[in-house]
């Protein structure tokens, strides 16, 4: 589908407008969207947008063509590539379901310890970037205590 305002572009953003119970589908390219999202949207199509926040996208796989709609009711997802596409959708899906958006997966019982501290070495080193970037010292050193004995237990 083609975006209805320049003709050119596929359109990947669609709202519906509900005026007195007449509805009025609309489709923007991106580029036409972030126009109608960073100007007066009345400007575009008229007054009946005057005051909308902005446009909410309708996200469509890239790939597989799976719109978020047909995700809602069918509860499965095309192509790996959906994954990408809904994330914004998905994603407080998923950390209300699982605790957790990101997948971490099943580790063997024997292997598990190790994986705890090559993931904890990881995040303090994450933290201890955070830590001297914010200038907090007395944190930075205690985590680079910790990775150090970390990097020992590794040996």
């Amino acid at each position: 589908m083609l975006c209805e305002n320049c003709g050119k572009n596929a359109a990947t953003y669609h709202f519906t407008q509900n005026i007195n119970g007449h509805e009025t589908a609309h489709h923007l390219c991106a580029q036409c969207a972030a126009k109608a999202g960073s100007s007066d949207l009345s400007d575009l199509f008229g007054s009946f947008f005057f005051g909308a926040p902005s446009l909410r996208r309708a996200a469509v796989c890239e790939s597989c063509g799976m719109t978020y709609a047909e995700l809602s009711r069918s509860g499965k997802v095309g192509c790996a590539a959906c994954y990408t596409a809904f994330a914004g959708e998905l994603r407080p899906t998923l950390q209300r379901l699982y605790g957790n958006a990101r997948h971490t997966g099943k580790v063997p019982a024997d292997a598990s310890q190790d994986l705890r501290r090559r993931r904890r070495l990881s995040e303090a080193k994450r933290e201890l970037s955070e830590a001297i970037a914010a200038q907090e010292f007395e944190r930075a050193a205690a985590l680079r205590d910790e990775i150090r004995a970390l990097d020992a237990e590794n040996q």
